[in-house]
């Protein structure tokens, strides 16, 4: 069985609800229907006013402490995110990792989903 998990930004949980119910995933399944974790990091919401290193380092902080409270091990998760240097600190931990320039579609989830089984 797959889980999902979301490390959101946002400093309002009902603002990130809103947002995965927007994202469709396929034929009536929303990405708020498919996850079953999500974890509220609001002091990331500044972080497009700090360095790209920084960035990187909160979201490895924020994802040992997924790992912590959820038992999911690092080889088993798949991060989507914007930043490349994020992707490569991540990937380091042995996280498959997609990196999303622009944004979350349905093709885009289908194809992380398949480099995550390879």
């Amino acid at each position: 069985i797959s889980k999902v998990a979301v490390l959101s930004r946002m400093h309002t949980p009902g603002n990130a609800d809103h947002l995965l119910s927007a994202v469709v995933l396929g034929k009536g399944v929303t990405a708020k229907s498919a996850v079953t974790f999500v974890a509220m990091c609001p002091g990331l919401s500044k972080s497009r006013q700090i360095s790209e290193t920084l960035r990187a380092t909160m979201a490895k902080s924020s994802l040992e402490s997924l790992r912590r409270r959820t038992k999911v091990e690092f080889s088993d998760m798949l991060y989507m995110g914007p930043e490349s240097r994020v992707c490569r600190e991540l990937s380091s931990l042995g996280i498959t990792c997609k990196r999303l320039p622009y944004g979350l579609s349905e093709d885009v989830w289908l194809d992380a989903l398949e480099l995550f089984r390879q």
